[in-house]
């Protein structure tokens, strides 16, 4: 193992803050008991091995537990973004209708129901006598 494997290995700004957490937890006894366990027995009893694991694994579960509460609030952020859409879509279909409904009512609505009607009829009879659209 060369000089730049051992920098390549420095931890970074993020994992340094973690190795302190850990140690300070280390340094005040506040430990977690089935980590430290699993850490005893890896180090075959050993005493230095154990707190040199349990440091390890416990910046690991720092790691974990740190995706998986970025994961949490991917999803719960995708959720709020559908609901977002799935409101403002509703939002949009009810003025819609609002808007028909408003304009079926209306005077113009009216005729214009009745111009196209009379367009549509004077295209059917066209078809009809002439075989054709008569423009």
């Amino acid at each position: 193992m060369g000089i730049k494997d051992v920098f390549n290995q420095a931890p970074s700004p993020e994992e340094e803050a973690l190795y302190k957490q850990v140690l300070d937890e280390v340094e005040s006894g506040v430990m977690r008991k089935g980590i430290y366990a699993k850490a005893l027995a890896d180090g075959l009893g050993d005493e230095g091995k154990a707190q040199s694991l349990y440091i390890k694994y416990r910046v690991q579960s720092l790691v974990d537990e740190q995706r998986l509460k970025a994961k949490q609030l991917g999803i719960e952020l995708a959720e709020k973004e559908r609901y977002r859409k799935a409101t403002e879509e509703a939002e949009a279909l009810r003025k819609r209708a609002e808007f028909d409904a408003e304009f079926d009512n209306s005077h113009a609505g009216k005729h214009f129901y009745k111009y196209w009607y009379g367009i549509l009829l004077i295209l059917g009879l066209g078809i009809l006598i002439y075989g054709d659209v008569i423009f």
